[in-house]
């Protein structure tokens, strides 16, 4: 999904935009594959919902249905209720009815960023400037008062990344990685991985490789050392396949898609002239 359309990559293509059911939406920039199989987009702009495409139907949720007009995520818990990070909060849809959660239920802040579901089914959202953990009793936030800090005092939230010691790591806008405890009222701490930089993706691969997407490049954790893999601006988007190569965003509009290899150092960049 890009900021102009939705493209499909065989592996070794693109195809031309895609226009599901004569959808003809600009600005589409996350996706999700159901449980179910069915793939979900949506983008955060005021207008444009969220859409469920079956192969054969589209299906669309947006505020006459009730949600949030700019939605920024969308995650599923394994009873294959979906959530959906939105401007307002988080909304609840499953299947039928739809239910959302603002400040007024506890919510330490209106919008959300980014949303993950761990492997107790709990929801932990990055709000823009706090970090909120919900499950089905309650919201538990975490904001300036507890150690969340930035230059200015209030730090953009922007991904989360369980670590295998059952924690979380939290990256921020120039406020660097914080680190989150066990499960009880966990401690939180300022990570020495990457100082005060704007980290605004963290990523583990299936080999266990911890990588961050920053407004300076692409950087990853070594034996308890952050090594610097690639220099580029403002990494939006990071992700990996099951072959180990990293695909990454860039910013802007226009900056395509890229697939790196981290072992040959090999890259392509998808542009609109390859679709």
């Amino acid at each position: 999904s890009t900021s102009r359309s939705l493209t499909r990559f065989d592996g070794r293509n693109c195809s031309e935009p895609v226009h599901l059911c004569g959808l003809r939406q600009p600005t589409m920039e996350r996706l999700h594959q159901a449980r179910d199989g069915a793939i979900w987009f949506c983008g955060p702009h005021p207008g444009i919902p969220a859409y469920r495409y079956d192969g054969k139907t589209l299906l669309r949720l947006g505020e006459a249905e009730g949600l949030s007009s700019h939605i920024y995520d969308i995650a599923e818990t394994s009873d294959g209720v979906l959530w959906f990070a939105t401007y307002d909060g988080i909304s609840r849809f499953d299947g039928t009815t739809l239910l959302n959660y603002t400040v007024a239920d506890g919510l330490s802040e209106g919008g959300v960023a980014d949303i993950f579901v761990d492997s107790d089914d709990v929801l932990w959202c990055a709000c823009y400037t706090s970090v909120a953990r919900f499950d089905p009793k309650a919201f538990t936030g975490l904001t300036k008062r507890d150690g969340l800090t930035g230059p200015d005092g209030t730090p953009g939230v922007f991904a989360t990344e369980p670590d295998p010691e059952g924690g979380y790591l939290i990256g921020t806008e120039w406020g660097g990685v914080y680190q989150l405890g066990g499960q009880d009222r966990p401690s939180l701490t300022q990570s020495p991985l990457l100082g005060g930089a704007y980290v605004r993706q963290i990523h583990r691969g299936t080999d266990g490789t911890l990588w961050f997407g920053t407004s300076s490049g692409i950087y990853k954790e070594t034996d308890g050392r952050v090594i610097k893999v690639l220099e580029r601006n403002w990494i939006i988007a990071l992700n990996s396949d099951d072959q180990g190569q990293l695909w990454f965003g860039q910013g802007w509009i226009g900056g395509g898609v890229t697939r790196f290899n981290p072992k040959t150092r090999e890259e392509t960049t998808f542009m609109r002239a390859q679709g």
